[in-house]
């Protein structure tokens, strides 16, 4: 039949969200077949009134063309419900542009189909990744991401969830890379960007976390109140001021390990801040005031002294100056205790005089302990 816009034929609705008011033409891509010039008009409407009976052009037949009859209308920044109502029969349609340019006209296809969202329509899920993070190997991160959605398209109805790495210097394994909440690996150390991306089926977020991965602590570890360390075994040799540092050395026999330590033996007597320095990392677990031994070697008065500090705090006044038990190991204890917090700490050994040896230092807790020969086993490391 030839119907018309009141007789409320078939009709095809299309949400729309305009952000920029204007004036608006009209293109669709149509195809009809009829040589008599018969199914080639549809009637086109906005928000339930009719713009105009769209086409009814003969020519041409039998393939896809765009047409836009000149079909106008001024369209508000607000949603609207663009309307297609049949008017003769084998109408086809395809695809559907409205535009403000009116230089411009489709072509083959035409553009691509617009994003759909708000108005009534799907929006795209909202991706949280959670809070920045920072930890230390071998811990793994927690992480704590947090997805949205509208439940549409449906179907599915449902959101596809995906943790994956971004940057970062090594490997990532997640506990469950499809989970919204779960954990993340870290092979090595560095600063990592993790990106969880949410999917539904139509439309994505994706937002991201950043998480720092500090190195394994290779701290001597605190047991039990005493901490056990050989000096060759240091953290750090800084040579400060002093020109040289301290030297790994196997010249006074008798000593524990692979070796012992032996201040510079150039220049005279040094200060706390500038003899070279030995640093020992430590973890303690068990607070409380601690005893220093360090087991030396001196070969004579003016070579028995060094200093000794927590987290470059120098600790009382030199240590040892003992004017005795030359040319041995001997198990010395400096006459001023420290307090040491649970948590991660330095011990620091600095040079005062010259060729002074050191073998092995013991922090304890036992005030009525005095080390004998070589002394306990080396405390681990973690």
């Amino acid at each position: 039949g030839n119907e018309t816009w009141a007789d409320g034929s078939a009709e095809l609705d299309y949400g729309i969200d305009i952000t920029n008011a204007d004036t608006y033409r009209v293109y669709m891509r149509r195809y009809h077949a009829n040589p008599g010039g018969g199914n080639n008009s549809c009637i086109i409407g906005l928000d339930g009134s009719e713009i105009v009976e769209f086409d009814n052009s003969p020519l041409p037949q039998n393939e896809w063309v765009w047409t836009t009859h000149n079909a106008q209308v001024y369209l508000s920044a607000a949603s609207h419900t663009f309307h297609i109502r049949r008017k003769e029969n084998g109408y086809r349609i395809d695809r559907i542009v409205i535009t403000t340019d009116t230089s411009w006209s489709p072509s083959g296809t035409g553009p691509a189909e617009s994003s759909r969202g708000g108005g009534g329509g799907n929006s795209a899920p909202s991706a949280n990744a959670g809070s920045d993070d920072s930890i230390t190997l071998p811990s793994v991160a927690t992480l704590d991401g947090t997805v949205t959605d509208d439940g549409l398209p449906d179907p599915p109805a449902s959101v596809t969830t995906t943790w994956s790495k971004t940057a970062g210097p090594g490997t990532v394994t997640f506990g469950d890379s499809s989970a919204v909440d779960t954990t993340a690996g870290f092979s090595t150390a560095g600063t990592y960007v993790l990106q969880l991306e949410a999917d539904d089926g139509d439309l994505t977020d994706t937002d991201t976390v950043q998480i720092v991965v500090a190195a394994a602590s290779t701290a001597f570890q605190e047991s039990g109140g005493t901490v056990v360390m050989e000096c060759e075994n240091y953290d750090d040799n800084d040579t400060s001021s002093d020109g040289s540092p301290w030297e790994n050395d196997t010249s006074y026999g008798g000593y524990v390990g692979t070796g012992h330590m032996t201040a510079p033996s150039s220049g005279g007597s040094k200060s706390w801040s500038t003899g070279a320095a030995l640093t020992y990392d430590i973890d303690f677990t068990t607070a409380g005031t601690y005893y220093i031994w360090v087991r030396r070697y001196a070969d004579r008065a003016q070579e028995n002294e060094a200093f000794v500090g927590l987290d470059s705090t120098q600790i009382g006044d030199v240590f040892d100056d003992y004017n005795g038990s030359y040319d041995q190991w001997y198990w010395q204890e400096h006459g001023t205790v420290v307090y040491i917090s649970s948590g991660s700490h330095q011990f620091n050994l600095r040079r005062r005089e010259k060729q002074y040896g050191v073998d092995r230092i013991i922090l304890t807790d036992d005030g009525g302990y005095t080390p004998s020969g070589n002394g306990p086993a080396e405390s681990s490391r973690q």
